[in-house]
């Protein structure tokens, strides 16, 4: 086998990493009860009083652990309670939205608690703290299957053409409510969570994703679509076109008014290099 030599040098530097981070999908919903449980002696040792403070410090304090900065914040979907598919440890992430228009802003108070008490950490220890707001799945009953754990064929597209805006209002109620009332900065926002991928599948054991194609389908989509009301002609459009320029023109019009100042729309993270 040939040898290859690679030579290292350290003054040489194409880039700067911002910091080390975690998606809170789905280890902090997972940590329900985790205040009840005694921390190990290693952790007593350190002061924690629980198993929940003994991991925290081991994730995001820099010198009794890893010192992360970097949180995802994963906008929950819920799902119809009748199908009760989702049974994969914390996977079922709370919607606060309800199917009739209602906000429960403690649905999802575990993953809050585990957000802003990663944020007084970070900040206790002076590192940078950055905080994507992003969604796996929209709320069920925006969907055409009818659950958040993906489409009854995987490789369609599963939010209701006349949903969009439902869905993205939804969203970026989520993010002002973390910036603006919860005082936990947002960095950045992202509405969709690996969209091409085709893995999102109806009876999923766990809500992941949902399926945005760049390719189009009117045919799905056109029983959804009232050109009256919208835009957005399926015939045109791709789901992926029309969810990022919704949400960025929703966001310009929220900044435009003082809310969520600041924040900026990322990219999609993608299962593969080439997607």
């Amino acid at each position: 086998m040939e040898r290859l030599s690679v030579i290292v040098d350290v003054n040489r530097r194409y880039q700067k990493l911002d910091g080390f981070g975690t998606s809170l999908m789905w280890w902090a919903n997972a940590m329900q009860g985790f205040e009840q449980i005694p921390a190990t002696e290693a952790g007593m040792a350190d002061g924690c009083r629980n198993r929940y403070e003994e991991l925290m410090n081991l994730l995001f304090d820099p010198d009794k652990g890893l010192g992360i900065n970097i949180v995802r914040y994963n906008v929950g979907g819920g799902d119809c309670e009748a199908l009760d598919f989702i049974n994969r440890s914390g996977a079922k992430i709370p919607g606060y939205l309800s199917k009739d228009g209602h906000y429960d802003w403690m649905a999802d108070a575990m993953q809050q608690k585990v957000l802003a008490d990663a944020y007084r950490l970070i900040k206790r220890s002076g590192q940078a703290f950055y905080n994507t707001v992003f969604s796996v799945a929209p709320p069920y009953f925006m969907t055409y299957s009818g659950s958040s754990t993906g489409g009854k064929n995987p490789a369609d597209d599963n939010l209701r053409w006349d949903c969009y805006q439902d869905f993205v209002s939804y969203f970026l109620d989520v993010a002002s409510y973390i910036k603006d009332e919860l005082q936990i900065p947002v960095t950045d926002i992202e509405p969709v969570n690996e969209p091409t991928s085709g893995y999102w599948v109806y009876g999923s054991q766990k809500q992941e994703g949902c399926q945005f194609n760049r390719v189009l389908q009117p045919e799905l989509h056109q029983a959804a679509f009232d050109s009256a009301k919208d835009t957005y002609d399926p015939q045109c459009y791709s789901a992926l076109s029309k969810i990022y320029e919704m949400t960025g023109k929703e966001l310009a019009r929220r900044q435009e008014a003082g809310k969520l100042s600041g924040v900026i729309i990322s990219g999609t993270d993608e299962t593969s290099i080439d997607e």
